[in-house]
């Protein structure tokens, strides 16, 4: 796997990230945290593993204007967040506020559907956890610590 540089939006500094999408079109900043879309498909728990090891985690999405600003950022689809159910929390086990779902979503379609991905027109939708698709990263203060997740699949 190759590694290489890429330089963050907004005059940030250099970071070191596998797999990621160019420069332009891949980096976006927000308040401390500084968002990262990777577009290499994986599963929501295998997004999250890469996440915490390579940035801080997967993307928490806690209002309008951060949900703005990560999709002014586009990736080629639907990506996985940071969000997941019963009830619905971040992966770092917070609380989640902000809601941005897309109609008739959440469903749970089939039972199965318990982790949360962003649509390029920014609402949320669940997803099947075990479906592989491109993830948003964070990286920035760890606003609570991480907590074991305990999994749906």
């Amino acid at each position: 796997m190759k590694t290489a540089k890429y330089l963050l939006l907004r005059g940030v500094t250099l970071t070191t990230c596998n797999f990621c999408l160019g420069a332009a079109n891949g980096l976006g900043r927000v308040g401390k945290r500084t968002y990262t879309a990777i577009n290499n498909s994986l599963t929501w728990s295998g997004a999250q593993t890469y996440c915490r090891t390579y940035h801080t985690d997967l993307a928490m999405i806690e209002n309008a204007q951060e949900n703005a600003e990560v999709m002014s950022v586009k990736l080629t689809d639907i990506a996985w967040i940071g969000l997941y159910r019963e009830p619905w929390r971040w992966s770092d086990n917070s609380s989640s506020s902000f809601r941005n779902w897309q109609s008739r979503e959440p469903d749970n379609s089939q039972k199965k559907e318990h982790c949360a991905a962003e649509r390029l027109d920014h609402a949320f939708a669940d997803l099947d956890c075990n479906s592989e698709l491109a993830f948003w990263c964070y990286k920035g203060k760890k606003i609570r610590s991480h907590k074991c997740f305990a999994a749906f699949f």
